[in-house]
């Protein structure tokens, strides 16, 4: 995807032209299609280009009269923004660059609800001297900026900015505490600056700036509506007419499409929907997988060989990936292109072989299933919905089927979460889940471990406490399932937003905004069947009914996913850690204050899965020490990082 970047200096300093020079230069790797730089006092924007869709001009600016924009885009409604702009705000061009910046000629600060599809997007507005920048509701386009009283740094990548010699780059200990929360633990949509004064601007929100002030704010919150009246065969033909749509506009390319094929359910079924809509006229489809000859326990080559035989028109593509699995920044050989946050040196290089394979088969697209099972996956709770379309016979049913396996959970569940919502004042609803969020904790199995010192663990509870707090506040959703599915979904997972080192684009069919929106507003009991009795299996029920005839049957029936823990205790031992732990001139972890060393070191000792926190705590580590002086990023930037004391 494309790459993009703006400077204003409130104190009308002029711009240098070679900072924004270096934005570019940094990101070239994977946007390689052309560049361009533009200055004009104390103003200034760069784009570097990497061309994916057939209509892409890259290295070439769009302006209208006062207005300029730099975007990093695939706008999936256009044909929707062409009839309804207004005549005087028809886009200068064919690109979709051109018919954001039409958007905001015609509806200014709303502009971003209008749009549909992955963005980030920067505007200039001479006449008021103003910015307004935005990002999709999904988080796939990463927008981060850095501000103080002189100037306005936005960029694509915190590489970028740190191009710029004359900002303090210090890190910000708060925002890397904050990653430590078992809040970000249990969801992987942590998405910070990471240095002080550095800042992400949210998925789904806007950023207008203007005379040195900042103002962020979301553009995009689903709001649940009356219960439609629609059966089971109707949800699973329109969820199919909407998934196949978002597939779609993701197909537009003028090059071959690579597919993330793990052999699982929702790998499979945009496979296998992929091939079905393929004609000859169309980009080739290439395959990528991941298989495995000595951790066997998680290959998933059975699965991945029955949808390349239903569908032999698809190119296939394989990667052993036994010694692929563990954390990056374990491995002496890795050297990282780009600033990247303690989650992201997290992901295994197995992701980056599997690009590699797409660039050498022509691929400028990948097509992922990321976040499939969190939209898809449902729960149990299923009585509000139903009591509310008064399917009483459904909801007795139902409850036999809980009530004969668990008792008590069943009463409290049809109570708290099927009554007690439909009775409730949606306000009042809020601060009841606001309390029970202050009771119950971060919820079971995430309690922080014995090695993080006491003051640091009062501080990361609180931390936490705060974080899901304002969670529930923000709740504008009675619906229990919903409810947890929006909440899983905002932020997005951080697996969406990595930026890989090759010119690929990954696109994920099942963060279309309008496949979100239908799947929150059907009928949360027909994503879960209670009926069979493995909780995995019960779950996303509407989709494998969608995917009756088009996925193969052992796929579509038996598929609950794979643990890849053997994978990752083959590359993650004790041994490893411990040996890579105190090869260092300085653990960075003991000097701050994150873990105590003989507790930390005995927990290493003991983990036969290094998973969860310990992972985290390694992550943190490795991020620390690339940051160091001297360190595998700090490299990256144009002056040496400067370290804030422990």
């Amino acid at each position: 995807m494309s790459a993009i970047s703006a400077i204003v200096n409130w104190n009308h300093r002029p711009v240098d032209r070679t900072v924004l020079d270096r934005a570019n230069a940094c990101v070239r790797h994977r946007c390689p299609d052309g560049s361009w730089v533009w200055t004009e006092g104390a103003v200034g924007m760069a784009q570097a280009d990497l061309a994916v869709l057939p209509e892409d001009e890259p290295g070439v600016q769009v302006q209208c009269g006062p207005l300029r924009i730099a975007a990093s885009c695939r706008i999936d409604n256009r044909e929707e923004l062409r009839a309804t702009l207004p005549v005087d705000c028809r886009p200068v061009n064919s690109t979709d660059t051109a018919f954001i910046l039409s958007a905001y000629q015609a509806w200014g600060d709303k502009c971003s609800e209008r749009l549909i599809g992955d963005f980030a997007f920067i505007i200039w507005n001479e006449t008021d001297k103003s910015v307004y920048a935005a990002r999709d509701i999904s988080g796939v386009r990463t927008l981060f900026y850095y501000s103080d009283a002189a100037r306005l740094f936005l960029a694509s990548d915190r590489t970028q900015i740190v191009q710029d010699s004359s900002l303090p780059v210090e890190i910000d200990d708060e925002q890397v505490i904050e990653y430590l929360t078992p809040t970000y633990q249990m969801s992987t949509g942590w998405d910070q600056g990471l240095f002080k004064a550095f800042h992400s601007v949210p998925a789904g929100s806007y950023l207008r700036a203007k005379d040195g002030k900042i103002d962020v704010r979301s553009y995009w919150q689903w709001m649940e509506q009356s219960p439609e009246r629609i059966n089971r065969q109707e949800v699973t033909e329109r969820y199919l007419v909407q998934l196949k749509e978002a597939i779609s506009c993701r197909s537009r390319s003028r090059a071959a499409i690579g597919i993330e094929l793990s052999g699982g359910l929702d790998s499979s079924a945009l496979a296998c929907l992929s091939a079905q809509m393929w004609d000859n006229s169309m980009s080739e489809i290439h395959t990528l997988s991941d298989v495995f000859d000595v951790a066997t326990e998680v290959d998933e080559r059975p699965g991945i060989e029955a949808v390349l035989a239903m569908y032999p028109h698809l190119h296939r593509a394989y990667q052993v990936a036994d010694e692929m699995y563990g954390p990056q920044c374990l491995k002496d050989d890795w050297e990282p292109r780009s600033i990247m946050g303690p989650c992201e040196i997290l992901m295994p290089s197995a992701n980056f072989g599997l690009y590699q394979m797409a660039v050498e088969r022509g691929c400028r697209i990948v097509v992922t299933g990321e976040s499939g099972d969190v939209l898809n996956d449902g729960d149990d709770r299923v009585y509000y919905d139903l009591i509310r379309r008064r399917r009483i016979a459904e909801t007795v049913r139902r409850l036999r089927l809980d009530w004969a396996r668990y008792r008590r959970y069943t009463a409290r569940m049809f109570i708290t979460d099927g009554v007690l919502p439909l009775l409730t004042p949606l306000p009042i609803l809020r601060r009841i889940l606001e309390a029970r969020t202050r009771r119950m904790g971060p919820g079971e199995g995430w309690e922080l471990p014995e090695y993080i010192p006491s003051s640091l663990a009062a501080k990361v509870r609180a931390m936490d406490e705060s974080l899901r707090i304002e969670r529930a506040r923000r709740t504008q959703v009675k619906c229990p399932t919903a409810r947890e599915t929006l909440e899983d979904l905002q932020p997005p997972s951080i697996a969406l937003s990595i930026q890989y080192p090759q010119p690929i684009q990954t696109v994920h069919p099942y963060m279309d905004r309008r496949l979100i929106e239908f799947v929150l507003s059907m009928p949360q009991d027909m994503k879960w069947e209670h009926e069979e009795s493995d909780l995995l299996l019960a779950s996303r029920h509407h989709h494998r009914l969608a995917m009756k005839g088009i996925i193969p049957e052992s796929v579509r029936v038996r598929n609950v996913g794979v643990e890849f823990s053997p994978s990752l205790q083959h590359n993650f031992t004790p041994e490893l850690v411990r040996k890579w732990l105190l090869s260092h001139s300085m653990v960075h972890i003991f000097e701050r204050g994150y873990a105590e060393p003989a507790a930390f070191l005995d927990a290493v000792a003991e983990c036969d899965n290094p998973g969860g926190y310990l992972a985290s705590m390694i992550s943190v580590e490795g991020w620390l020490r690339a940051m160091e002086p001297g360190g595998k990023m700090a490299r990256l930037a144009y002056s040496q990082v400067h370290r804030t004391a422990a």
